[in-house]
């Protein structure tokens, strides 16, 4: 393939994936509207769980087909920085006053947990092997090609 010819699907799948995020936008809000439930709520366990799905799906591929784990780690960190970026940037456009003052209370929960996870991702991203890990998250020896037997946690506590 191309330069060009990948620029090109890059380009068609990204004005995809924008005009699905809007009619996605407007058929949560008409969801949200139609059955009386919170819009902050919507946003949180709808919206941003269908629009994660590309997120998903390129991690999970860059992983289990393209063995490129830092692709998925800089993809997953990216979208956060990015949307992070975008909320930056709607409320310099916002006119009159912060967005903030409009958000509801209920956004604390997801922005507690969104620092909660982004503190275990650096500890993690700092601390490598050593980093401590629940149900095998954060074992790089997971898989059955890991390399070097000093990468994986179980062969350091060996004796």
């Amino acid at each position: 393939m191309t330069l060009a010819w990948l620029l090109m699907q890059f380009a068609v799948c990204a004005l995809v994936i924008a005009r699905a995020g809007y009619v996605l936008s407007q058929s949560a809000d008409t969801l949200a509207e139609a059955y009386g439930w919170a819009r902050g709520w919507v946003g949180l366990a709808l919206l941003a769980t269908v629009t994660s799905l590309p997120e998903l799906a390129s991690g999970i591929s860059a992983v289990a087909f393209v063995d490129a784990p830092n692709l998925a780690v800089g993809n997953a960190l990216g979208a956060c920085v990015v949307n992070l970026l975008f909320l930056v940037v709607v409320d310099a456009l916002q006119r009159g006053q912060p967005m903030y003052r409009e958000a509801s209370a209920t956004h604390l929960l997801s922005a507690g947990f969104g620092v909660v996870m982004l503190g275990l991702v650096a500890l993690s991203l700092l601390t490598g092997a050593r980093a401590p890990a629940l149900l095998h998250v954060g074992f790089p020896c997971w898989r059955p090609n890991w390399r070097l037997p000093w990468e994986c946690p179980a062969a350091l506590s060996a004796p």
